[in-house]
């Protein structure tokens, strides 16, 4: 649902993306399974269903995934744009939580402006397997 949401508001067509490892919103750090099972779904989303082609992180080198999860090495978007895998887009995530819910927030970044291009976000009910994948390194 996510997915097809972004490409809803936004009016741009699925290419070259890298997508980040969903981080809690207070930490910003993943410290958690649930942040890698919402980024890998989104993954799947955009290849599955609109085609994209998905840079994976670890061959760029602006990026670095580490025990806290995938993150931007650097603010300056030139460098980014220089890539050589000519990415224009990322899919960014966030999450929070309470005992009762987990709000999920999803970001279409155009990198080369920086500019939101399209957002969702969505309230689903704590239950057991969540708060286990919140408690899962």
């Amino acid at each position: 649902n996510a997915v097809d949401s972004l490409f809803s508001t936004a009016e741009v067509e699925p290419k070259n993306f890298i997508v980040t490892d969903f981080v809690d919103l207070t930490s910003l750090q993943n410290y958690s399974k649930l942040g890698y099972i919402f980024s890998n779904s989104i993954k799947n989303s955009l290849i599955k269903k609109h085609g994209s082609r998905v840079v994976e992180a670890e061959v760029s080198k602006y990026f670095e995934i580490s025990g806290n999860g995938l993150r931007v090495l650097s603010r300056d978007l030139d460098r980014l744009r220089a890539d050589a895998f000519d990415l224009k887009r990322a899919v960014v995530g966030t999450y929070t939580y309470t005992d009762e819910e987990i709000i999920i927030f999803v970001k279409l970044i155009d990198l080369e402006t920086g500019i939101i291009e399209g957002s969702y976000a969505k309230t689903l009910p704590m239950n057991c397997e969540m708060m286990y994948l919140l408690t899962q390194r």
